[in-house]
């Protein structure tokens, strides 16, 4: 009885202090507001169409001018022209799948071409074959002191194709939040294209309208799907915690891409940020888990993934697996309950989805390079 009554008495009290952990976050962010320059640059990948055949290379700078992205392979070479702002967004298309292209973007002075970045590279996945993709979630730049180290377990992770992100990727929806995100990892994000999920970080903290200026992504942005290799992947927009609401259009495009794949034989990953499962005490989101549990009752992905809890936990929903991913750089959670998950770690950390023909390979990694759970998928 004792111990049962201990037990209770410190899960109360941990979570009392978890409540105590916004107010932190919200005088760090207003420090942070302040300190990070606006005058940042950076260069980062997307796509809005085939994967296998396009690109969108987006980019912030401090020039207004007449400018080029050129870009080349060792048989092809093309440029496109573009009148700049600060923000810009420039589609690639009529690329070649399973190909690694080169490219530089540069401005036009006094009609000579003046390269401004370095030659960065980008690789077109199979049309078909295998994929490889980083998962990341919660990473609320500029990190809680996590950022770099997050950064340096992602840059030696490998090659992937690309990368996929639960939502919140900032702390809060300033300018200067998104500057750190996007100066933090341009050096990987210049490389290989990122396809996030909105968080309630980016829509109830800060300007919400900022995800959308950022991002060039398929569909309206808020709810989207694209192949890549024998996959399809359907980003959802489960974040407001405040007002959920699951809108016909966004049902429809989910029905949607599930009658593609099945068409296709392609395997099924859903996306989104917040857990159609109660995780936590006292924090419970009725509205998403009551309508996510009336959707997923007659859809039946291959595995979904989500995040928002800052924990790392597995488990079945449904007939489909359903994974939380761990925090990417905000603060860990310490407090869940247990019982419902076959796997759980409060280690912050990242995945690596592998999908192949008959096998979805699946992993978490620490930030200090441990695996910490991996499980496979067979076609059945």
């Amino acid at each position: 009885m004792r111990r049962s009554k201990a037990k209770v008495f410190l899960i109360k009290t941990v979570t009392l202090l978890l409540l105590f952990v916004p107010i932190t976050q919200s005088l760090f962010s207003a420090y942070m507001y302040y300190t990070l320059s606006p005058g940042w640059e950076a260069i980062w990948l997307t796509w809005n169409g085939d994967p296998a055949r396009s690109i969108v290379i987006n980019w912030r700078w401090n020039i207004a001018s007449y400018a080029y992205v050129l870009y080349w392979n060792s048989t092809y070479r093309g440029i496109v022209n573009i009148s700049a702002g600060k923000l810009n967004h420039v589609l690639i298309s009529g690329l070649s799948p399973s190909t690694t292209y080169s490219y530089v973007i540069g401005y036009y002075e006094q009609g000579e071409m003046v390269n401004w970045s370095s030659v960065h590279t980008f690789h077109t996945p199979s049309a078909m074959g295998a994929i490889r993709a980083i998962i990341l979630s919660d990473t609320h730049a500029p990190g809680y002191g996590m950022f770099d180290k997050v950064l340096r377990a992602v840059s030696s992770e490998g090659r992937g194709d690309f990368i996929m992100h639960c939502g919140d990727m900032v702390d809060r929806s300033f300018p200067q939040f998104w500057a750190s995100f996007f100066t933090g990892f341009s050096g990987i994000l210049s490389e290989l294209p990122i396809m996030p999920s909105i968080g309630n970080h980016e829509i109830h903290y800060g300007d919400p309208t900022l995800f959308y200026r950022f991002f060039e992504l398929p569909n309206n942005e808020k709810w989207y799907f694209y192949r890549v290799g024998n996959a399809l992947f359907i980003s959802l927009y489960v974040a407001d915690t405040h007002n959920f609401t699951f809108p016909r259009e966004e049902y429809e495009i989910l029905i949607e891409a599930m009658n593609l794949a099945k068409e296709k034989n392609l395997w099924t990953i859903v996306y989104f940020h917040v857990p159609p499962i109660r995780v936590m005490p006292i924090v419970r989101y009725p509205e998403i888990a009551n309508k996510l549990r009336e959707v997923f009752t007659t859809i039946k992905p291959d595995l979904i993934l989500t995040g928002h809890y800052h924990v790392y936990a597995r488990t079945e929903f449904l007939g489909s697996k359903l994974v939380l991913m761990g925090a990417s750089g905000g603060f860990p959670n310490q407090v869940i309950f247990k019982d419902i998950f076959e796997k759980y770690s409060f280690k912050p950390g990242y995945g690596i989805l592998e999908v192949g023909e008959d096998k979805l390979c699946f992993k978490y990694v620490s930030i200090d390079g441990k695996i910490i759970d991996e499980f496979e998928i067979l076609r059945t």
